[in-house]
C-alpha cells in the first residue's frame, strides 16, 4: 500500500469532525458504536434519517488485493471492483450485514469514496445495516432466528 495514499485518505476524513471554538476536533455523534448480543460491534443511528438521505461519504483505501482469510483485515474488507478490495474510513465499514438492510452503498470510483445512504426512513436507536452482497464467512444471526421461528433449525 502506498503511504502517501493512506495519509491523503486520512486527511480526507476531516469531514467527520466538528471543531470547537479552540479549533480542536469534536467527534460528531450521529452514529454510535455499541455491542449487540450475537453480533459484536454494531453501528447505531443516533438520529432519524429520511429515505435516500446520505448517512456518510467515506474515503476509501484500496488494498490492492481480493479478500482471503489469511489477510488479518479480512473481516473489514469491502468490495471495490473486480481487482481489489478496500477499507472505508468511517462508520460504514463497521456496519453489520442484513438481508433487510436499511442502508445502501454507492461507489464513487473517481473520488475513491463510498457513500452510505438510507434505503428507508430510519429511526434514532436503530442498527444501521448493509447487505454485504457476497458469500458470508459467518453465521447469519438474523437468518438463523428466522429459520428457528419457522421450525427449520
Amino acid at each position: 500500500m502506498n503511504t502517501d495514499k493512506v495519509i491523503e485518505a486520512l486527511e480526507n476524513i476531516k469531514g467527520y469532525f466538528k471543531y470547537d471554538e479552540d479549533g480542536d476536533p469534536k467527534k460528531e455523534d450521529e452514529m454510535l458504536i455499541k455491542r449487540l448480543k450475537g453480533k459484536g460491534r454494531a453501528v447505531i443511528s443516533n438520529r432519524n434519517y429520511k429515505k435516500n438521505e446520505e448517512i456518510e461519504c467515506a474515503p476509501i483505501i484500496k488494498t490492492g488485493f481480493i479478500s482471503n482469510k489469511k489477510n488479518p483485515l479480512y473481516e473489514y474488507l469491502m468490495c471495490w471492483n473486480d481487482d481489489t478490495d478496500c477499507i472505508a474510513l468511517g462508520y460504514g465499514n463497521l456496519m453489520n450485514h442484513s438481508e433487510q438492510n436499511n442502508c445502501g452503498v454507492e461507489h464513487n470510483y473517481k473520488d475513491e469514496t463510498k457513500t452510505f445512504y438510507a434505503n428507508r426512513d430510519i429511526k434514532k436507536g436503530e442498527e444501521l445495516t448493509i447487505n454485504y452482497e457476497c458469500k458470508l464467512w459467518f453465521e447469519d444471526v438474523e437468518k438463523k432466528k428466522k429459520n428457528k421461528s419457522r421450525g427449520l433449525v
